[in-house]
C-alpha cells in the first residue's frame, strides 16, 4: 500500500506538509481498518460453514435456526464494508495498488456474503431433513465442508499477510472440492438407484453438496481478487 503520496515541494509551508502527512495517515488507517473488517467477515463465514455442517450431522435444529439468523449479521457486515470502501474511493481518490485494494475489498466482501448465504441454505435444508439420511453421503459432504473451511481460512490469511503465493495455492485447491463433489454425486446417484427415491433426504443431500461446491467457487474468486491487488490481473486470466 502507500500509493496515496504527495511529491515533496520545498516551497510548501510546514503546516501544509503536516496536513498532507495527516491525510496520508488517515487514509492508511482506513485501509488497515477495512483489511481487519474483511478478515473478521471471513472468519465469521468460516464459523457459519462449520456450524451448518455440524447442525446437519447432529440434526440440531436449534443450531440451524441460529445459523439462519446469523446470516443477517453477515449481510450487515458486507454492507458496511462496501459502504466504507466506496466512501474511501470518493474521499481520497486513490490510484494504483490502493485503488485495486479498495475494489478488491468490495469484491471479496461480496464473495464472503454469498458464502454466508450458502451456509444459511445448508442450515435451512437441515431443518427439512431427518436422521435417516445416508451416512456415507453425509461423511463425504462433511469432508467437502472441511476442505472449504481450510480453503477459506487460508485465503483470509493470504489476504491479511499480502501473500500472493498462498492465494494462488488456494485457487488450485478448488479442484479438490470439485473432485469431492463429483464423488458425492456418484454416491448419491447410486443410492437413489437402489431405492428409486429422489425425494426427501436425497434431494436435500444433493442441494447441500451443491452448496459446498459453490462455496468452493466463491473462495476461489476471493483468491483471484487477492492476486489482483498486487498484480493488476485476476489469476484466472493468467493460467489459461
Amino acid at each position: 500500500m502507500g500509493e496515496l503520496v504527495y511529491l515533496f515541494n520545498p516551497e510548501k509551508q510546514p503546516q501544509e506538509v503536516n496536513m498532507e502527512k495527516h491525510t496520508i495517515r488517515r487514509f492508511d488507517r482506513k485501509l488497515s481498518d477495512l483489511r481487519d473488517d474483511v478478515v473478521h467477515l471471513g472468519h465469521s463465514c468460516e464459523k457459519q460453514i462449520t456450524s451448518s455442517i455440524d447442525s446437519l450431522n447432529s440434526q440440531d435444529i436449534g443450531m440451524a435456526k441460529e445459523i439462519i439468523a446469523n446470516d443477517q449479521k453477515i449481510n450487515r457486515q458486507h454492507d458496511q464494508i462496501e459502504k466504507a470502501a466506496i466512501g474511501a474511493i470518493v474521499k481520497w481518490q486513490p490510484a494504483a495498488i490502493d485503488l485495486r485494494f479498495l475494489i478488491s475489498v468490495m469484491k471479496i466482501s461480496g464473495e464472503l456474503e454469498r458464502i454466508g448465504d450458502y451456509a444459511a441454505n445448508i442450515a435451512k435444508r437441515t431443518i427439512r431433513m431427518n436422521d435417516s439420511a445416508d451416512k456415507e453421503s453425509l461423511e463425504l459432504i462433511s469432508e467437502m465442508a472441511d476442505q472449504c473451511c481450510t480453503m477459506l481460512n487460508n485465503s483470509i490469511h493470504s489476504f491479511q499477510d499480502d501473500d500472493v503465493d498462498a492465494a494462488i495455492s488456494v485457487w488450485h485447491q478448488d479442484d479438490d472440492i470439485d473432485s469431492l463433489f463429483k464423488r458425492s454425486m456418484n454416491l448419491i446417484t447410486k443410492a437413489v438407484g437402489k431405492t428409486g427415491d429422489l425425494t426427501g433426504n436425497y434431494s436435500n443431500l444433493i442441494f447441500v453438496a451443491r452448496c459446498c461446491e459453490r462455496i468452493g467457487d466463491h473462495i476461489k474468486n476471493v483468491a483471484e481478487n487477492i492476486t489482483y491487488i498486487h498484480t493488476g490481473e485476476l489469476y484466472n486470466s493468467t493460467v489459461q
